[in-house]
């Protein structure tokens, strides 16, 4: 994977993520009488909130990110957003999901990445004891000696979210 490819991944989660966090601060400042009256139990449903975590991520059958890696689980609404992975490391894996299903994927390491958008890869979503798990198969490029390869390629990716 690409510094580039890399950096798009964090990005585009970082992105998400303090776009969630501003409309969450920007509503809490407007509704901040109705938050107070609010109970712990009812989060509303505009309501924003974030989690440090762990995961893991595999692609075609090898492990890119080892269990207990690093993660942020956000979630807006309908909508979550994983990063799992720390810079300046360049293997990572995003995802983003809502009721429709898995929006977006990327998952990359040294030589190989899948990235797709707008629901077009069909993903088997399961979330079972606290672990969200999305796995599926999806033409990746696989780049060797500075050539890329489109390929077809598995992956699976794990994480500690309620």
């Amino acid at each position: 994977m690409t510094t580039s490819t890399f950096t798009r991944i964090i990005a585009t989660g970082i992105a998400l993520s303090c776009a969630l966090s501003g409309c969450t601060k920007q509503e809490a400042t407007g509704n901040q009488e109705e938050a107070s009256q609010a109970t712990a139990s009812a989060i509303p449903h505009n309501a924003t909130q974030q989690q440090e975590s762990t995961g893991s991520a595999y692609l075609n059958g090898y492990q890119i990110l080892p269990a207990g890696t690093h993660a942020v689980c956000s979630t807006f609404g309908e909508t979550r957003t994983v990063i799992i992975g720390d810079m300046p490391s360049k293997n990572a894996a995003s995802f983003i999901m809502d009721g429709r299903g898995v929006r977006a994927l990327s998952i990359a390491d040294a030589e190989d990445s899948v990235e797709f958008t707008e629901y077009t890869v069909p993903v088997q979503v399961t979330h079972e004891n606290g672990i969200l798990t999305v796995s599926g198969q999806a033409e990746g490029t696989r780049m060797l000696s500075g050539k890329s390869q489109l390929l077809p390629m598995t992956f699976v990716v794990s994480v500690a979210c309620p």
